[in-house]
């Protein structure tokens, strides 16, 4: 095969994949543009909308985040809109980003790879259904993958001032999640060895890097500034972050179950063999090899530090596996040996087959959009607006939250969240937080409470009242039972204050 057919092939095919992967891409948008606000995405904004009516975080707010969750959510709300219109643009621009920048990563080597990388994540992200949507893990990932596109291109081209919006995106990631320190640590050591090899000082890079930290570092200052709060920070780190630190663990294999599956494991020992194969032909190749390999060690050490088996705290480890694997098969496709045939052969099976199954997977995706309605209708009836500071949910993140937002009501407590009070089986609760909640109860009772089955590190379970009884006597006691109602594994219970002014609900039971 001549030169010029071969180039030929090679532009065809790409073309070729890329209209496939572009096909993909709008089936997962056209599949997706309808989901509504669930999960932990209703959580974060609902904390925004309380922020913004002038409950401080760690304060007033019970909740474990992190400033720079607060920040991104904030800011995304600002830019798309508080809907659900808003929440699903913010999640089209993170997997937007991500994949530009995968491509920018890719493109000194086969920039289909990172294009394919991203659009398999895209849609393996689709495939959790929305509940995974905007995760804190998916907005560090994209975060720390930008970041990998500025030092990179920082480093390719020479230009320091590229290390600064390095530095910046990987302390907001660092912001989100603290596990992310030690990488951005890692890189600006490691930036240092390509740069003494060609005798460039480091000194502009390192200082620019610095300066992007710093810069998200008075983020984090202006956030406890503004609000007061750094105290009340300090008190939620000692208390409710240590807390749950220590609930709801999965144990290593179980972990390393989730981690390695035999599709990851596909993906590690093709790109490994052809890595050995496909050796550098500049120093920077390497350089940039295991950098991106210092990302899947990262993603799979955050997973396993974090010590909770959820698919979304996979994310990082996802995104950096497909994308160095992929810029692994692109250089071997790029190729005139037996490794191209091998590089084509990799590429087909990540499109044929894990881009058809996520497909085939969000094809059947299932929301609780009927759940939030229901529950919406039901404090309509109840009085609507009139019940701001009478709702009181304990609820880990499944509807209530979601429907107290989209109402816009001021709930009775600003606990976001019930995992505090009910931990899983055979783990002790916080005892700190039940008796502040006990207290709040005694001296003030709420006029309705809901209650759902949703159970931290447990199967959906009303079980979960069992273990605070003293919880169970008093809705026994001073509530009476209105409404329950059920969807599929999910449902929910509505008390109502015994003797309180509240219009009466004629329905009860399942929808």
């Amino acid at each position: 095969m001549g030169e010029l057919v071969f180039q030929r092939y090679l532009l065809w095919t790409r073309i070729s994949l890329c209209l496939l992967l572009s096909a993909s891409v709008a089936y997962y948008v056209t599949a997706s543009i309808h989901w509504q606000i669930e999960w932990d995405t209703g959580i974060m904004h609902y904390v925004v909308f309380l922020m913004r009516h002038g409950f401080s975080p760690y304060r007033y707010i019970i909740d474990c985040n992190l400033p720079a969750a607060y920040f991104m959510d904030s800011w995304a709300m600002h830019v798309f809109g508080v809907g659900d219109l808003g929440w699903r643009l913010y999640d089209f621009t993170l997997l937007a980003v991500m994949t530009v920048s995968m491509v920018v990563i890719a493109l000194p080597y086969e920039w289909t790879g990172g294009l394919l990388a991203g659009v398999v994540f895209l849609l393996l992200h689709g495939a959790q259904v929305p509940t995974q949507a905007v995760q804190r893990e998916q907005v560090m990932s994209t975060l720390i993958l930008a970041g990998y596109a500025f030092l990179f291109t920082g480093l390719r081209s020479r230009r320091p001032i590229l290390f600064l919006p390095f530095g910046l995106l990987l302390g907001l990631a660092s912001s989100v999640k603290p596990t992310t320190v030690p990488l951005g640590v890692l890189l600006l050591i490691m930036a240092y060895f390509p740069l003494r090899k060609q005798n460039i000082s480091i000194t502009p890079y390192l200082a620019f890097g610095l300066v992007g930290a710093a810069v998200a570092i008075l983020f984090n200052v202006q956030f406890f500034i503004q609000y007061h709060d750094w105290a009340d920070f300090l008190v939620t780190s000692n208390h409710l972050i240590r807390y749950y630190a220590g609930i709801g663990n999965s144990r290593l294999p179980e972990l390393l179950h989730s981690l390695l599956p035999l599709k990851y494991l596909f993906l590690i020992a093709t790109g490994a063999v052809l890595a050995y194969g496909n050796r550098a032909t500049h120093p920077w190749e390497n350089w940039e090899r295991g950098a991106l390999i210092l990302g899947v060690l990262f993603g799979a050490l955050s997973f396993i530090a974090q010590r909770k088996d959820f698919p979304y705290h996979l994310y990082v480890f996802i995104a950096f596996l497909y994308l160095w694997s992929a810029i692994e098969f692109g250089k071997a496709f790029r190729t005139r040996t037996i490794r191209h045939v091998c590089g084509l052969a990799c590429l087909t099976v990540g499109l044929l087959v894990q881009v058809a199954l996520s497909d085939m997977h969000m094809a059947h995706v299932e929301t609780n959009a009927m759940e939030t309605s229901a529950l919406a209708g039901d404090l309509s009836r109840l009085g609507g607006s009139t019940l701001a500071r009478q709702v009181q949910c304990f609820d880990m993140v499944d509807v209530c939250f979601t429907v107290l937002n989209r109402m816009e009501l001021i709930p009775y407590s600003t606990f976001v969240g019930d995992y505090m009070f009910f931990a899983p089986r055979g783990e002790q609760s916080s005892v700190y937080y039940r008796n502040m909640m006990w207290n709040d109860l005694q001296e003030r009772k709420p006029k309705v409470i809901v209650v759902t089955n949703a159970w931290f590190g447990e199967e959906n379970s009303f079980d979960k009242l069992d273990q605070w009884p003293q919880l169970a006597d008093e809705l026994a006691k001073a509530y009476k039972l209105t409404v329950t109602r059920s969807f599929g594994s999910r449902a929910y219970r509505i008390y109502t204050l015994i003797g309180a002014q509240l219009p009466q609900l004629k329905l009860r039971g399942s929808p």
